[in-house]
């Protein structure tokens, strides 16, 4: 796992936000957990609080812990009409069908690209994923 020390450069920092550019990179690397489009893709952060998994909102300036990202394509990130930067994100997330904080914590816990393909693979197998473009 990689060594993740916060960095203070902006508000969400100082509350405790960590920042982790290799885990970033790792997810960049993986296909769209949407589509499967080919990487690279984008990290796309979880803005939303879901108390089960222990997960605060934040606010609207800020951005959430690195590890709570996900691999989505441009269309699904930010460009599509289904996108998550257009619907916003819980109801983007409805829409798919999945718990996207659980899929983040399982790209977290996995150590190597072959694990963390292994996270993907198994939510494409057990779940009925929707395309929100669609």
């Amino acid at each position: 796992m990689t060594n993740v020390t916060p960095r203070f450069k902006d508000p969400a920092a100082k509350a405790g936000r960590l920042h982790d550019e290799a885990h970033l990179a790792a997810v960049r690397k993986l296909p769209c957990l949407i589509c499967r489009q080919h990487a690279p893709s984008e990290a796309a952060h979880i803005r939303m609080a879901v108390l089960s998994h222990g997960v605060r909102h934040v606010g609207m300036a800020q951005k959430p812990h690195d590890w709570l990202t996900v691999p989505l394509c441009a269309a699904h990130h930010r460009d599509g009409k289904g996108a998550e930067h257009r619907l916003g994100t819980k109801e983007f997330w409805r829409r798919v069908g999945l718990d996207p904080i659980a899929v983040a914590k399982k790209l977290r816990a996995a150590g190597t690209h072959e694990a963390r393909m292994a996270v993907l693979l198994e939510v494409w197998t057990f779940n009925d994923v929707r395309d929100p473009n669609a």
